[in-house]
C-alpha cells in the first residue's frame, strides 16, 4: 500500500458551530488519533480529499498525514472512516487512525475475483458470499484486494478460504472452512430436476391409488 503525503491544518475550536463554518469555506473537519497520542482536531481541504479518493485503487488509504506547525503529530495513519451527508453524499467528517510503518495492522481487504468459471460457461451464475476478507500485515504489505481465481469452479463447486493465497507478507484471519463464492445452477436446470422429482412421486404413488380404488370396490 502506497504511502501518500497529505497536508491539513490543525483547528484550534470544536463543536458543531466550528466544524460548520469550515465545510461552508470548503473544508471538511477531522480527527487524528491512536498510538497513544492525545486526539488532535483538524481541518483539510475539500477538492484535495476529493481527488486523493478519486485517485485511490483500493479501499484502505495511507497516508503520510501532515499538519502545518504541528510535526510532533504528524505522520503515517489510515483514513480510518469517512462520514457523508445522508442527502449529498458529501464528504463532512474525516477519522484518521495513527500507525506505526513497523506494527501490523489488522484490515478488511476487498475480493477481486478472476477468471471464468466452467460452471459460469455451463450457464451457472457466481454466488458471493464474501466481498472482503480481513487480513493482517504490515502497513506497506497492506494490497488493494485479494485476487481468487475461479476459473476451475464447476456448477455445485465452492471456493473456501483455505483455497485463497494471500500476497507475500500477508496473513488472512478468516476461517479456513468459510465459503468465498460458489457457482449455482441454471434456474432452467433447478426448474426440470423439480419437475422430474414431482413427477417421479406421482408415478410411484399410482399403485397406491388403485389399491385404494380396489378396496372401495370390495367393501
Amino acid at each position: 500500500m502506497k504511502l501518500t503525503a497529505f497536508t491539513v491544518t490543525k483547528r484550534n475550536s470544536t463543536g458543531k458551530g466550528p466544524a460548520r463554518q469550515a465545510r461552508m469555506k470548503g473544508q471538511i473537519p477531522a480527527i487524528v488519533y491512536g498510538e497513544g497520542v492525545k486526539v488532535v482536531d483538524l481541518n483539510l481541504d475539500r477538492h484535495d480529499f476529493e481527488v486523493l479518493i478519486h485517485n485511490c485503487t483500493g479501499e484502505q488509504i495511507l497516508l503520510d498525514l501532515q499538519i502545518e506547525d504541528d510535526s510532533a503529530n504528524s505522520g503515517p495513519v489510515l483514513v480510518h472512516d469517512i462520514q457523508h451527508h445522508p442527502v449529498s453524499d458529501a464528504f463532512i467528517h474525516i477519522d484518521f487512525l495513527r500507525i506505526n510503518l513497523n506494527k501490523p495492522i489488522k484490515v478488511p481487504v476487498p475480493i477481486e475475483v478472476t477468471g471464468r468459471a466452467k460452471g459460469v460457461v455451463l450457464g451457472g451464475s457466481p454466488d458471493h458470499h464474501m466481498h472482503r476478507i480481513l487480513i493482517e500485515a504490515l502497513p506497506a504489505d497492506v494490497p488493494d484486494s485479494i485476487l481468487v481465481d475461479i476459473t476451475e469452479l464447476d456448477i455445485g463447486d465452492r471456493l473456501y478460504i483455505e483455497q485463497v493465497t494471500p500476497p507475500t507478507g500477508v496473513t488472512i484471519l478468516e476461517d479456513a472452512d468459510r465459503s468465498v463464492i460458489a457457482i449455482r445452477a441454471p434456474r432452467v436446470m433447478v426448474e426440470t430436476t423439480t419437475e422430474d422429482v414431482l413427477e417421479e412421486g406421482e408415478e410411484g404413488a399410482e399403485p397406491g391409488d388403485a389399491n385404494e380404488a380396489k378396496d372401495t370396490n370390495e367393501e
